[in-house]
């Protein structure tokens, strides 16, 4: 089916089964063969009509682009090699059959010249043989009748019939030569055509090699594209990758940096109850010693005024009264002031007082549910053996052990009451007695338990992400040391060296 010939604005887009270059000098000898084999029947023409429309295609494809990227695949695939083989078998058939046919004629040549040269011998013998026989029977009867001139005449018929003889021996002998220079030239017709099928053998093997390295290439050229293809896909991803590693990465810093900030918040606000509570102790200390200071002050005006009032008693002075009148009325308003600025205090100490006592409630309270799971998780693990643990007891487990990392993030009352065996490790043992019980295996298996708590819809990458944000030295050495008994530091340290290692390796093999 001829394929129509592509628009000059706009490259041709054909499809992976078709052909998208077709180079003439690839083909030329088997279209010169074809066009100087004689006529040329329907398949002949069909074949050129295809090649024809092919190498249209090809020069169109061929402009744009210049580099063959998107010919070459086209060239290495199933139709264009059928298309070659078609056109190597037709050529090849009709030079084995232009062969068959030359060779046809010379044997039908050599037959008619040895039936012609057959014929031709026995009707010379036949001559030789009447004149024989003629002539001896003329001589039979020159003898029998003694006639000289018969004898004359006879001689005549032998000298006649000696010289038939030479020239047929002759002719047979220029038949002869004439054979022999048509088997001569027939042998050389025959090496001359057996030189110029080798030719032709030669040059269409040598298209056919062209053809085979020529499609090497391609295949060479495609399977670095692929590669090149690959890698690129392959980066691409990488990229992917690595961009939604920063960015869990950047996350996890975030909610870090979101954690980090939360407890020194609290923290602050936990110091400044404290200050508030110190404040409100010095001004309860300076309220009381306003208040010595005020009954000291009104216990003296009160003997003045009674003094005054002797006097007044006694002398009856206006300007004495007056002067009494208004100490007792500076004494009361000093009274009242004092009273407000004292109810003010209270206020503001009953308030600081309920704001610490609310807090302590919550840490306390975060406090015993640990310490209710952590016993509960005891006392099961006391009547069952290990072995025997069942899913219920091991998400308390890791119920609990998450519950005191929330305390040991958030509650302030820690300070230095924590304990090595009372540590959340990240093992299915309780207690860890020695840091050599914690191993790569005992890790990897709490971490990546299935059902454990808060690792649904998580990797595992995130979730060693999560972790060695709670194991890494320098965030654990500033978290955990005010924290820990001082006897028991040490230990915990190492034991967090050996989870931290074990974290590390495993996010390596992720």
């Amino acid at each position: 089916m001829t394929s129509p010939r592509p628009a000059i604005s706009d490259p041709p887009s054909l499809v992976d089964t078709e052909i998208h270059g077709l180079r003439a000098n690839a083909v030329q000898a088997l279209v010169d063969q074809l066009n100087n084999a004689g006529p040329l029947d329907d398949r002949d023409r069909a074949m050129l009509k295809r090649l024809s429309d092919l190498q249209a295609v090809a020069a169109v494809r061929e402009a744009y682009h210049r580099e063959a990227v998107v010919v070459e695949r086209a060239i290495a695939s199933a139709a264009h090699r059928n298309l070659m083989s078609q056109l190597r078998q037709s050529a090849e058939a009709k030079l084995r059959r232009r062969l068959q046919d030359k060779h046809e004629k010379v044997a039908r040549e050599q037959e008619s010249r040895k039936r012609w040269g057959k014929r031709k011998r026995e009707e010379l013998k036949g001559k030789l043989e009447r004149s024989l026989s003629k002539h001896r029977s003329r001589t039979f009867d020159l003898s029998t009748e003694n006639n000289i001139e018969d004898a004359t005449a006879a001689q005549q018929l032998q000298e006649k019939t000696i010289c038939l003889l030479r020239e047929v021996v002759q002719e047979a002998a220029q038949v002869a030569a004439r054979r022999i220079r048509d088997a001569e030239e027939q042998a050389e017709w025959l090496r001359e055509q057996a030189a110029h099928a080798a030719e032709q053998e030669l040059r269409l093997e040598q298209i056919r090699q062209d053809h085979r390295e020529r499609l090497a290439r391609l295949e060479a050229q495609r399977q670095q594209e692929a590669e090149m293809r690959t890698r690129w896909d392959t980066l691409c991803e990488e990229r992917a990758r690595r961009a939604e590693v920063d960015a869990q990465i950047a996350r996890l810093a975030r909610e870090a940096a979101d954690k980090a900030r939360h407890a020194r918040e609290a923290q602050a606000a936990a110091r400044r109850a404290k200050e508030a509570v110190l404040r409100a102790t010095q001004a309860q200390a300076a309220q009381r010693a306003q208040q010595d200071a005020s009954f000291l002050k009104a216990w003296e005006a009160g003997l003045r005024a009674r003094a005054a009032a002797e006097e007044i008693r006694r002398g009856r002075d206006p300007e004495v009264i007056h002067r009494v009148r208004m100490a007792e009325a500076a004494a009361r308003r000093a009274r009242e002031e004092e009273a407000a600025r004292r109810a003010r205090e209270e206020e503001v100490a009953r308030r600081a007082r309920e704001e610490e006592a609310a807090r302590r409630a919550r840490e306390e309270e975060a406090a015993r549910r640990a310490r209710e799971e952590e016993a509960s998780w005891r006392a099961q693990s006391a009547q069952e053996p290990p072995h025997q643990d069942t899913s219920q007891q091991i998400l308390r487990f890791c119920e609990v052990y998450e519950l005191k990392w929330i305390e040991l993030k958030t509650s302030q009352n820690l300070d230095h009451s924590v304990g090595f065996h009372e540590f959340p490790f990240p093992a299915f043992i309780y207690p860890v007695n020695d840091p050599a019980e914690i191993s790569y295996e005992r890790v990897r298996e709490f971490l990546f338990y299935p059902v454990r708590p808060g690792v649904e819809n998580k990797t595992r990458k995130e979730l060693l992400k999560i972790e060695i944000l709670r194991w890494h030295p320098d965030r654990f050495d500033s978290l955990i040391a005010p924290r820990m008994k001082e006897e028991d530091w040490p230990k915990t340290k190492q034991a967090a060296g050996t989870v931290a290692r074990c974290i590390t390796r495993l996010m390596a093999e992720c």
